[in-house]
């Protein structure tokens, strides 16, 4: 069960909420369900702070992930993880699952896009292990056997997609994870800071960041604090100086030279051309009636 949090700035905060007809950590829901709910709630930007995994059988429709936006067909996957603004734009014509899981319900992962297309052979696969998720989830929608089906689930699903290689390294998920301890309290630390903390030289902490995303600790940190702050430019009427105090700069002069360096163009631009692009739903086509 999903509940609505507060919601700072326009921006719809949800919380994962067991409630009595899903006691557990994992939920399923369908199009048909998810179209119930007020559409005026469900077309809006949203930020889960927990995993909602789509498998799309069936129609067309729009997703927005962090500022990228998905066609949605026939044998197309999403996932979105916590933290992620999503905003799905048209589902009108849409069939297929929602599961929605908190993170520590399944030991698992990968390192996907937040969408992609199943080739058709392995298509069958990633229904088969979805219905059968779906039968012991009606038959008791709790218990550890269906965080093993989930996992088989995910495992189908992401098996032609790229493998996150950070659970073999431990130094850099912990730096990970640390990042976004920081931009939660909006403290801002170098990585040679991040080392010393987490007991390592700035180098080691460096390859082994490199091993696990492709870019170097530095990059990685930049390119994190820099969506965090196109997220709170989009989705909130924050003031420049605001927003760089929430993420741990000294002043606004600070955060606007390294957000122009990052995106080419300072913050108060950018924030403008971002809310004229935020996309509409569709309010002209009647909903699909699903009885």
């Amino acid at each position: 069960m999903v509940e609505t949090g507060h919601v700072p700035d326009g921006l719809r905060q949800l919380t994962y909420q067991p409630g009595p007809a899903a006691p557990g950590p994992i939920e399923l829901l369908t199009f048909a369900g998810f179209r119930r709910v007020d559409r005026a709630l469900r077309t809006r930007p949203q930020r889960p702070d927990f995993d909602v995994l789509a498998l799309v059988r069936e129609g067309t429709g729009r997703l927005r992930v962090d500022f990228d936006d998905t066609a949605l067909v026939p044998r197309t996957i999403a996932w979105i993880r916590p933290g992620q603004v999503n905003q799905w734009i048209d589902i009108e014509d849409l069939d297929g699952d929602l599961v929605l899981f908190s993170t520590a319900a399944v030991a698992f992962t990968a390192d996907p896009p937040a969408c992609w297309t199943v080739p058709d052979p392995a298509w069958r696969l990633v229904t088969l292990a979805a219905d059968h998720l779906r039968a012991e989830y009606d038959a008791a929608p709790t218990g550890p056997i269906l965080a093993d089906l989930l996992t088989v689930l995910l495992r189908r699903a992401t098996a032609d997609q790229p493998q996150a290689p950070e659970h073999r390294d431990d130094l850099a998920r912990r730096f990970r994870a640390a990042v976004e301890t920081d931009l939660g309290s909006g403290r801002r630390r170098s990585v040679a800071e991040h080392a010393a903390a987490l007991g390592y030289s700035a180098r080691t902490l460096d390859r082994a960041v490199t091993r696990a995303t492709g870019v170097s600790a530095k990059s990685y940190l930049d390119q994190r604090v820099h969506l965090e702050a196109r997220r709170m430019l989009a989705h909130s009427a924050l003031s420049v100086a605001v927003c760089a105090r929430h993420l741990g700069f000294p002043d606004a002069a600070n955060f606007s030279a390294f957000f122009t360096r990052l995106s080419g163009t300072t913050p108060g631009r950018w924030r403008h051309q971002a809310t004229a692009d935020v996309p509409r739903p569709a309010t002209t086509a009647p909903e699909r009636s699903d009885t």
